[in-house]
């Protein structure tokens, strides 16, 4: 099992999403932590980063794998509105 470790920003974003979200986001996050490979891979800038979905697709969670700390760093997790979350993360790593 990977352990899940969260950016600064990323913490706050997920402390702003509704409770409902929060805990929709937190089982996502378990799944993750046992099997993160099997999420999509981003494209361009953010290649060697994941995505996953929740709350109907509404909200990303954008994190990496650490293989030799046997850590997930959790990126971003934000509404995909206009592409925010990927261009946050992005200014993030």
């Amino acid at each position: 099992m990977y352990k899940i470790n969260y950016l600064a920003e990323a913490r706050i974003e997920f402390k702003k999403l509704d409770k409902s979200i929060q805990e929709q986001v937190f089982k996502k996050l378990l799944k993750i932590s046992e099997n993160p490979e099997i999420w999509d891979n981003l494209s361009w800038n953010l290649a060697w980063y994941k995505k996953v979905y929740v709350y109907h697709k509404q909200i990303r969670i954008v994190y990496r794998i650490i293989e030799d700390k046997i850590e997930v760093l959790v990126i971003a997790i934000w509404k995909r509105e206009n592409k925010k979350v990927y261009f946050d993360a992005f200014k993030r790593i």
